[in-house]
């Protein structure tokens, strides 16, 4: 079910295409009772009319009344008085996710939820000092997820050559197939991998200072999927959508016919974030030779270009 958004006073409700479909009821009447509806609740919608934030995800009894109508931004210009309601639907994905600290595939998780840090990382550890790296080749571009240019060391799509982007989930080393949250405090994959949800943290933040919300998780993979490599692309050929269903929850949704694949929520857990303020001003489908805003434990200090990178922490 596809939904655009119509702002009731301080509030957004989804409305399903077609409007036919709608129940709807006289702001001065009483609600219906015959029917269980999914309303969804959102408190703003961004100037591109897309949701921001979502403060509340219930099923009731017949139609939600709210009065004092206005528009979102971006939407129809209708002005509606009574909130409209969805039919609640059964295999709707998402639907109470139970979140957990991790994932795991083969085994149980070996670390416990408001573990400190993995058993091979000492965090006692010396800090300070240059450590100095050596890379083959040249690089021409900072923009990690196209195929054109050569993407400079540390701010490549993952593993070691990542210093500069944050991913939703960690993979641990000494364990044969898990992940624990790194940008998601939670995640719930549905037992037919359906789909996966995911919980940001509250304290995320770009190097600006900007919250990571969202809306950023939701821009980095439209763009992988319409910009990216073909490696990428083929990554999430499984993924059918990517849904905000709260103010830091974001629901992946399995391509309707696609095959079970245990492999999709750690992919999903290893792509780099993209700040879609930042690239808001800039051109995600090309290459670039200024390095792009990240929230990893490491920003670029100081470019040589095609020769050096200076990473500080």
């Amino acid at each position: 079910m596809f939904f655009t958004t119509t702002q009731i006073h301080s509030y957004c409700v989804v409305e399903p295409t077609p409007p036919s479909a709608i129940k709807q009821s006289p702001c001065d009447a009483g609600p219906p009772a015959d029917r269980k509806y999914t309303v969804a609740r959102y408190a703003r919608a961004d100037n591109a009319g897309s949701i921001a934030k979502l403060t509340a995800r219930t099923t009731v009894e017949g139609s939600l009344l709210v009065r004092g109508a206005t528009t979102c931004p971006g939407a129809a210009s209708a002005v509606l008085a009574c909130a409209l309601v969805v039919p609640a639907m059964a295999d709707e994905p998402c639907l109470n996710p139970d979140y957990q600290h991790g994932i795991s595939y083969v085994l149980p998780l070996k670390y416990a939820a408001g573990f400190e840090h993995f058993d091979y990382a000492n965090p006692d550890a010396p800090k300070g000092g240059p450590l100095r790296l050596p890379d083959m080749g040249t690089f021409d571009s900072f923009n990690n997820i196209l195929e054109r240019g050569r993407i400079a060391a540390g701010v490549d799509f993952g593993g070691s050559r990542n210093l500069v982007f944050e991913t939703l989930l960690e993979t641990a080393a000494d364990e044969p197939a898990s992940a624990y949250g790194r940008l998601a405090e939670g995640v719930h994959v549905d037992a037919d991998y359906g789909w996966v949800a995911f919980k940001l943290r509250d304290n995320a933040r770009w190097h600006d200072g900007e919250p990571i919300t969202v809306a950023d998780i939701v821009f980095s993979f439209e763009a992988v999927k319409e910009h990216g490599s073909i490696a990428l692309k083929t990554a999430l050929t499984d993924l059918d959508r990517v849904a905000i269903i709260g103010e830091r929850e974001v629901c992946f949704v399995t391509r309707p016919g696609a095959e079970i694949n245990p492999i999709m929520p750690f992919a999903y857990g290893s792509m780099p974030i993209q700040a879609r303020h930042y690239w808001a001003e800039r051109d995600i489908s090309r290459t670039t030779t200024e390095p792009a805003l990240g929230a990893g434990p490491y920003r670029l200090k100081e470019v040589d270009f095609g020769r050096r990178l200076i990473y500080e922490r």
